[in-house]
């Protein structure tokens, strides 16, 4: 009787538990959302994909000029530089990279740190793709600053079957508007970032709002 009363009062705190660290959630999550600062970053027209029930949008690698040097992304850069074909390459790192915005909302370095360093203004990158250039009718197009790209932020935007049809038909329209030229530029996502928490606000492509298309009555 004692395990059994033991047992339950376990099963009880546990409960308690979740109970309270799903209230910190919702209140962290409303206190990004109305106290952190927007922020956009440049991305690639975003896909839809079923997940849960629910029609999730992927933010494709999003994009950064690189005007805040980090001197593991330097030496790399400087190693390739003998090599002029080699545009862009993968490059594994540790760090936390602390975003500011330029006049316009769009995220720029302003510093990095460690990866141990712990401080809830930084969002930590593993991972990199540096962008130097691209080829265009044959020819080679080199960016005045390289570009760095890196996943997007686990962060979800859902939409309802209804508004993922509208969503979807949009995006598709933007697809074939720009098909055979580039597209890297098209789009770009608003985020509210703390630390690693994030959450997604918008995403804007060619220059509409997939939250209010989704709420249109088109």
């Amino acid at each position: 009787m004692n395990f059994k009363k033991l047992l339950i009062f376990a099963f009880s705190i546990l409960v308690m538990l979740q109970i309270i660290a799903g209230i910190y959630m919702i209140y962290d999550a409303i206190d990004i959302t109305e106290n952190a600062q927007p922020i956009k970053f440049k991305c690639s027209i975003p896909s839809l994909y079923r997940e849960d029930g629910r029609m999730h949008i992927y933010t494709h690698d999003i994009k950064i000029d690189y005007t805040k040097n980090i001197p593991l992304i330097d030496k790399h850069l400087s190693e390739k530089s003998n090599n002029k074909n080699n545009l862009h390459f993968f490059l594994k790192l540790n760090t936390n990279i602390v975003f500011t915005t330029d006049k316009n909302g769009f995220a720029q370095i302003k510093d990095y740190y460690p990866y141990s360093t712990k401080s809830p203004d930084k969002y930590a990158v593993k991972e990199v793709h540096i962008k130097r250039g691209f080829y265009k009718n044959k020819e080679i197009t080199y960016y005045k600053t390289p570009k760095i790209e890196f996943p997007s932020p686990n962060s979800e935007m859902y939409f309802s079957e209804d508004s993922a049809k509208k969503v979807k038909k949009y995006l598709d329209s933007v697809r074939k508007k720009y098909q055979g030229k580039e597209q890297s530029e098209l789009s770009y996502v608003v985020y509210k970032m703390r630390g690693n928490k994030v959450i997604t606000i918008d995403c804007v492509v060619d220059g509409k709002s997939l939250k209010e298309i989704a709420k249109s009555k088109l």
